[in-house]
């Protein structure tokens, strides 16, 4: 079963591998209790997650009755699991200039293995810094302008928005004339880089 987490919201396309089915049977996912009418594709069956949205929207939780039914009959009880984590919510994305990278902070992030961005249509894997954070690596994407959509299961793209302009960090090199008279006046030089 691909993939095995998605939005409370639901929607995801889980494809479940299988041998031996006729493309002209019919066939549906037995969602715990819930029917769901699927689609065959080759040697899987296809069908969309159904919506979470009666269950609390900050809380992430597990469904483990999924199973397969076949021309009216069940015909595979599912080893797998399917985990829906709380909507992704984004407060802001920047451009780290100093790491080369988009942070999108905001809630709900969840950690997994596909967690990803896609920035102008290229799927670039993301690091998950915490349930506010994660950062894209930006090496050979145009930032300034891009769209910016994020993953946790690296098929439902949740919409970010656009990087406006490039945040470069500011850096102190040294400072020159480190002690003065209390009551101010006395001129001081900074050396660094990214001063604005």
């Amino acid at each position: 079963m691909q993939p095995t987490l998605g939005p409370l919201s639901g929607g995801t396309l889980v494809t479940f591998s299988t041998e031996g089915i006729r493309t002209w049977s019919q066939a549906a996912c037995l969602w715990n209790g819930t029917r769901i009418v699927a689609e065959i594709v080759l040697d899987s069956v296809v069908c969309r997650s159904p919506s979470a949205k009666e269950r609390d929207t900050a809380t992430d939780f597990t469904i483990s009755e999924i199973s397969i039914e076949v021309d009216k009959f069940e015909a595979v009880q599912s080893d797998f699991n399917f985990a829906y984590h709380a909507n992704l919510q984004v407060h802001e994305v920047s451009y780290d200039e100093s790491l080369r990278m988009v942070v999108v902070s905001g809630e709900h992030l969840t950690h997994s293995t596909a967690l990803s961005c896609r920035i102008n249509q290229h799927v670039l894997p993301a690091v998950w810094i915490s349930n506010s954070e994660i950062r894209c690596a930006a090496v050979g994407v145009s930032i300034i302008g891009s769209n910016v959509e994020i993953s946790v299961n690296g098929l439902d793209f949740v919409d970010a928005g656009f990087v406006t302009a490039a945040a470069s960090l500011l850096t102190l090199r040294s400072l020159l004339q480190s002690t003065g008279p209390s009551a101010g006046g006395s001129s001081i030089t900074l050396h660094g880089t990214n001063f604005q």
